[in-house]
């Protein structure tokens, strides 16, 4: 939602996202995932940062560079 607010677009593994999204279970083949997740944030049209979020435990997480 803070993203947004600050004007970015986020995609998660090729596929753009909105925090409503979520909120109304529109993601639900991202939600079920637990592999690493590759994310995009582009602000007007421009790609700014790629990155990838892997879940490791309960409220565990790893961020590293996308790997290609």
């Amino acid at each position: 939602m803070e993203l947004e607010a600050q004007g970015y677009t986020v995609a998660i593994k090729g596929i753009p996202v909105t925090s409503s999204g979520f909120y109304n279970d529109e993601f639900q083949q991202i939600e079920k995932k637990m592999e690493p997740l590759d994310i995009a944030l582009s602000q007007s049209g421009e790609l700014e940062q790629e990155f990838c979020l892997e879940f490791t435990d309960y409220h565990e997480i790893i961020l590293k560079r996308k790997t290609t």
